[in-house]
């Protein structure tokens, strides 16, 4: 793939504008975030989870990369300085992941998977 056509995958994952979502994957994603929403008082430690409001370093699969986000709601989001809306495929697909979990994503026919290093 080109650098050019993946400068454009790169900014559809990332964009809050999501043509990608279809109605029963925002389900999930509003499902998630409600779920999300009650952690805290259980097993598990609320940091440790992504949400809204946590900070994400995930490492790509393919080639290594470090990238460092903030999952916002979309109103707030700004990827070209780390803040990443909830509903753009890569923020919706990491929603509820811990360190250790793989992400994937697929855009334009191409699969990307990510490591999450860490949830802050």
């Amino acid at each position: 793939m080109s650098n050019y056509l993946r400068k454009i995958e790169q900014y559809c994952m990332l964009s809050s504008v999501n043509l990608f979502l279809s109605p029963v994957v925002l389900n999930n994603v509003l499902v998630e975030l409600e779920r999300l929403q009650g952690v805290g008082t259980g097993e598990m430690d609320v940091c440790s989870i992504s949400r809204i409001g946590s900070q994400v370093r995930l490492v790509d699969l393919h080639d290594g990369a470090v990238m460092v986000v903030k999952l916002v709601l979309p109103e707030k989001s700004n990827p070209q300085h780390g803040l990443l809306s909830v509903l753009s495929p890569l923020g919706s697909a990491m929603l509820g992941k811990k360190a250790g979990d793989t992400v994937e994503v697929s855009s334009f026919g191409y699969r990307h998977s990510y490591v999450v290093r860490d949830v802050s």
